[in-house]
């Protein structure tokens, strides 16, 4: 407000004075009350930002375990985590890669993996056929 203005305000007994200081309060609640939510929405999202940081980190390593974050990365940044997967990947992929037991153990693994490809397939081939034949009920 310009000088005039206060001076007009001032000179009233109205009432106005009043209202404009319960108004001013209550803008000043609302803005108070908007930079909590502001400030909530903010932690919320650098909260969901780690997390994706997380899950993609462990897509990309798959030794990696929930577990392995909780107690051994104490990142609070979505950088931070990434550069603590890189730093444990490149420390533990030699010793993972030497370790026969471990390369035996993938290896049936992903022979395991395809043999449930396979009967899944088959699976699904045979509920083709079943399903054309009119003799499945289910469509």
């Amino acid at each position: 407000m310009d000088d005039s203005m206060n001076t007009k305000v001032e000179g009233q007994d109205d009432g106005t004075r009043q209202r404009l200081s319960d108004e001013a309060a209550k803008r000043r609640i609302e803005a108070s009350d908007a930079k909590n939510e502001l400030a909530a929405a903010q932690a919320e999202l650098n909260a969901t930002r780690l997390t994706l940081a997380r899950l993609t980190a462990q897509r990309e390593h798959p030794q990696i375990t929930d577990e392995m974050f909780d107690k051994l990365c104490h990142a609070t940044t979505p950088e931070g985590v990434e550069a603590w997967a890189e730093a444990w990947e490149e420390l533990v992929a030699p010793i993972i890669d030497a370790d026969p037991r471990i390369t035996e153990e993938q290896k049936r693994y992903e022979e395991y993996v395809a043999y449930e490809e396979r009967n899944a397939a088959a699976f699904r081939e045979r509920m083709q056929k079943f399903r054309a034949s009119g003799e499945c009920l289910i469509k």
